[in-house]
């Protein structure tokens, strides 16, 4: 019973990740381009005006790709200092004074006679 129970659960969940997925694709598929107006028509019958969205898409890809770039780029380098910090020991805590060990009171009473 937990079993078939558990099952409609996970089908349930696997069905609302799909839509809720399907409603944002959908959301942000016909939203338009940050920066540009609103065109009337997502593609014009202009061979030219295709060729010139083509460009556009393929600079942001460019810029958007050197900007991974850097950002891998600080990544790299604050790893290699977090690799230094960890290899390099860090100085050893300083050494206890040893003090000697006092006998019990039963020995010095021996040493005493």
């Amino acid at each position: 019973m937990l079993k078939k129970q558990s099952a409609g659960l996970v089908l349930w969940g696997a069905i609302l990740f799909v839509g809720w997925n399907a409603l944002l694709l959908l959301f942000f598929w016909t939203r338009p381009a940050p920066g540009r107006p609103p065109s009337d028509s997502a593609i014009d019958d202009d061979p030219a005006s295709l060729t010139r969205e083509v460009f556009r898409l393929a600079e942001d890809a460019e810029v958007e790709l050197e900007r991974q770039r850097g950002l891998l780029q600080q990544i790299r380098e604050h790893h290699a200092l977090w690799r230094q910090r960890w290899k390099v020991p860090t100085v050893a805590p300083p050494a206890w004074p040893r003090v000697p060990a006092t006998p019990s009171p039963a020995v010095m009473l021996l040493h005493c006679l």
